[in-house]
């Protein structure tokens, strides 16, 4: 028997409605203030706008919604007309300047790193995680899948994507986080003063509140329903992106199956973080990372805390927080249970 349980990652309580927004960012409204909030589907999630400043209008809203939903189709790997759709079936393709890029800069991250990477769109598509009824493949399926998993299949030659040995490319890990490094382009080309766009688990919070004071973003708990979080942190514009396990799962015969697969197994992910959210000016970086440092544990967790270019706040399944020291002063834990490790 499979239960199907999908959830979508609302990890800050930023992404929900428009009260909750103004109630966590205390944002206080002069006369001529102009504030405009919507929400729509792409990229397998409810994304969230919310613009602010006199020159926030329609336009803005829709070149906005207008590059999203283009992104969207670009990495569909679901539909026939999803561009990475059409390269996964013809293995060679003239791609966009928007699929050819964030392929790249993906691939040179997995240069790095070694626990996400894209080459995985075989075994993703096997767990079915997308659909209304995902199942759990047979070790024979799993293992026949792990062979088409590795980065050196994909080449990248200008817009041209060729990709050998029956490797599919999936850029679930990534594509939210590159989304807005894209829509932060397009807002410095408006007037907007202040903007805070939502893609589920990764944010984008641009520019500057209209009281001027920082941002400040809950972190949800784990546990319990998602209006329940473990601190806020201040912070001034950047990209946030967190993964966990209760982020999508299913659970089939009694064991829970969570979304993020570890690629050593083919298998999700075993791991004693139970959330990593990270902190950056790159919101590729921060999508890509949260998934990479949720699957190494905390084990692992010391060699990101303190690196150049981003910041980490990890959650372990013992109620410890992990954190990077440039931020620590900046987080405020509003959960008794857990504390500071």
């Amino acid at each position: 028997m499979i239960l199907k349980i999908k959830i979508t990652a609302i990890f800050f309580s930023i992404i929900l409605a428009g009260v909750i927004i103004l109630t966590l960012y205390k944002i206080e409204y002069n006369k001529g203030d102009y504030h405009k909030t919507d929400a729509f589907a792409a990229l397998d999630t409810s994304v969230s706008v919310t613009l602010w400043g006199k020159h926030s209008d329609n336009g803005i809203y829709n070149s906005i919604k207008s590059k999203i939903k283009e992104l969207d189709g670009i990495f569909d790997a679901y539909s026939e007309s999803g561009e990475i759709y059409k390269l996964n079936k013809s293995k060679s393709l003239e791609c966009s300047n928007y699929a050819a890029d964030i392929i790249s800069k993906t691939l040179a991250l997995q240069g790095k790193y070694k626990n996400v990477d894209i080459s995985s769109g075989d075994l993703i598509f096997l767990w079915d995680f997308q659909s209304e009824n995902p199942r759990v493949p047979s070790d024979e399926e799993v293992s026949e899948s792990l062979k088409t998993v590795n980065a050196d299949n994909i080449s990248v030659n200008g817009n041209e994507i060729v990709l050998k040995n029956n490797t599919k490319i999936d850029l679930s890990s990534v594509a939210k986080g590159y989304a807005c490094d894209t829509v932060r382009e397009e807002l410095r080309k408006t007037d907007v003063d202040c903007a805070v766009i939502s893609f589920g688990s990764s944010t984008l919070l641009y520019g500057v509140k209209p009281n001027g004071n920082d941002f400040s973003v809950a972190v949800r708990s784990p546990e319990g329903d998602s209006k329940a979080y473990v601190g806020k942190l201040k912070t001034k514009s950047c990209a946030i992106s967190s993964s966990g396990g209760y982020e999508r799962y299913f659970q089939a015969d009694g064991k829970i199956y969570s979304h993020i697969l570890d690629l050593n197994t083919g298998y999700p992910a075993e791991t004693d973080l139970t959330s990593v959210t990270v902190v950056s000016q790159n919101g590729l970086l921060t999508d890509f990372l949260s998934t990479e440092i949720y699957i190494g544990g905390t084990k692992n967790i010391g060699s990101y805390l303190n690196e150049e270019g981003y910041s980490v706040i990890a959650l372990s399944d013992d109620n410890k927080i992990y954190i990077s020291d440039d931020i620590k002063d900046s987080f405020e834990i509003t959960d008794n249970k857990y504390s500071f490790k």
